[in-house]
């Protein structure tokens, strides 16, 4: 019984916690919008991975004039970690070495193992913001990476819509 009471407090705390972050998220997805994403990464013509994922488990960011983005499989096996210089609307190129000039987006693919090596860095491609405005950010992502581990040649696309963006 004592433990019980001793509980309270925190079960309190973490449910106005859980509440207020999702209201957080909500407010700052357009209205009526469908919030989400999808990746697919290939391997030559061959669909590997492809994961559709909402708001919930997104993390996007900005500080100063960049953009950070990561967007997670709902099983978490992968993890694509995305940086945008200069976080405006329009065409920005992928690169995987410095320097990353404004207009330069860089991405890295993280993921266990199962169907694609560990960890993918893109070096070719493109990242078009479509929509960046009221703390909202659409666009379209294609970017090719050759594996180290198995020389192999991945093809990554996604798309991102309505996605909540919080300044930091």
């Amino acid at each position: 019984k004592i433990y019980y009471k001793m509980l309270w407090p925190a079960f309190i705390w973490l449910a106005v916690i859980a509440i207020s972050g999702c209201k957080e998220k909500n407010n700052n997805a357009t209205p009526g919008g469908d919030c989400g994403y999808t990746i697919t990464i290939a391997d030559g013509t061959n669909t590997v991975v492809t994961y559709t994922n909402n708001c919930a488990n997104n993390n996007i960011g900005q500080s100063d004039d960049e953009l950070m983005m990561v967007f997670s499989s709902p099983d978490t096996k992968y993890a694509l970690a995305v940086t945008v210089s200069g976080a405006q609307e329009g065409e920005h190129t992928i690169k995987n070495v410095p320097p990353y000039d404004k207009g330069s987006a860089n991405l890295f693919l993280t993921s266990d193992q199962s169907k694609i090596p560990g960890a993918l860095s893109f070096a070719q491609g493109k990242l078009t913001i479509t929509l960046f405005k009221n703390q909202v950010a659409d666009g379209t992502i294609t970017a090719t990476s050759v594996s180290a581990v198995n020389n192999k040649t991945y093809t990554l696309t996604g798309e991102f819509k309505n996605m909540p963006v919080k300044s930091k």
